[in-house]
């Protein structure tokens, strides 16, 4: 067989066994989603793509992710970093990625320390995150027959932290849930706190009330989809 037709039968292999090497990232979620395919849950504590544990290919982001899910494997490359007298990568080592981790965990609990309160109404989130993926703001809704947007004009934009919401009265929710991922509302506990996500808040407002009645917080990893953690969101 010729070096010319060994590649082609090389990518009629590829496009034989491997039929989403093509694909975008939203496609492959599209599909994982809709067959009902369980997908490992370190995607949801941060990581963007799955390989060893700390890939040499990863990005920073996912390296540092990696090390403060897993501070005794960063710590053993380390020693076999300092034992050999190589990096772990030429243009960063795994001491530094492990110092990177301490300090986003140090800056993350300087964080949380400082409690600052929103809103108090019922969890809602909109339509447009469901439809779009993206799953990055609430809103809170309040008054008597719960149609009066919490305004969150004094949120502090800019700031990382969590969202965090604290169950103060239960109720039976009248939300759909999300049917394509096989998610529905559930009643949580009075006093249960729950965290929604991690990020920077931002904050969106209503055109038609010209103030910010959707908060969120964006992903250090600039991420298009599933900006909060939206299966606690259904709860």
């Amino acid at each position: 067989m010729s070096r010319d037709e060994a590649a082609s039968s090389g990518r009629r292999t590829v496009d034989t066994w491997l039929p989403i090497h093509d694909w975008t990232e939203s496609q492959v979620w599209q599909r994982i989603r809709t067959s009902g395919v369980p997908y490992h849950p370190a995607y949801d504590q941060g990581m963007t793509r799955l390989s060893c544990s700390l890939c040499v290919l990863g990005s920073r982001a996912d390296l540092v992710r990696a090390a403060q899910l897993r501070p005794p494997l960063a710590a053993e490359y380390a020693e076999l970093e300092a034992e050999i007298g190589h990096r772990f990568r030429n243009d960063q080592s795994m001491a530094e990625i492990i110092t990177a981790a301490e300090q986003a965990a140090t800056a993350e609990h300087s964080e949380g320390a400082a409690t600052i309160g929103l809103g108090q109404g019922q969890l809602w989130w909109p339509r447009f995150e469901r439809q779009s993926d993206r799953y990055g703001t609430v809103f809170l809704l309040t008054g008597p027959d719960a149609e009066d947007y919490v305004s969150f004009e004094n949120a502090p934009v800019g700031r990382p932290g969590r969202l965090v919401a604290v169950v103060v009265e239960t109720r039976r929710s009248g939300h759909c849930g999300d049917i394509a991922r096989a998610l529905a509302p559930t009643t949580p506990t009075v006093g249960e706190e729950i965290t929604l996500g991690t990020g920077t808040l931002f904050t969106e407002t209503d055109v038609d009330l010209g103030v910010p009645t959707a908060v969120g917080l964006a992903p250090a990893d600039h991420r298009d989809t599933r900006w909060s953690r939206y299966t606690t969101i259904s709860t």
